[in-house]
């Protein structure tokens, strides 16, 4: 799920659809399978492929969709903790 544009999208498998609730309505709806990785960005734990590295302490992720986003320093600590680094 991520803010394109001024508006929510919400990506699956095979398509991606548009809401007007706000991400951090997600956040409280989503449950304990999600995690925000940025402002803009609530991922699914489930569809992580792979977290590498990538400069001044920034990570990005890849998705099993072959989506790659940022994680942000702010939100960094917490995927950490659910990955146990």
């Amino acid at each position: 799920i991520r803010v394109e544009d001024k508006q929510v999208t919400i990506y699956d498998k095979n398509y991606k659809y548009r809401s007007s609730k706000r991400l951090y309505e997600f956040e409280k709806i989503l449950g304990n399978d999600f995690i925000r990785i940025s402002k803009s960005t609530i991922i699914n734990l489930k569809e992580i492929d792979s977290v590498e590295p990538c400069f001044n302490g920034i990570m990005y992720i890849k998705l099993k969709n072959g989506t790659i986003d940022y994680i942000s320093r702010k939100y960094l600590p917490n995927l950490k903790k659910y990955l146990g680094l």
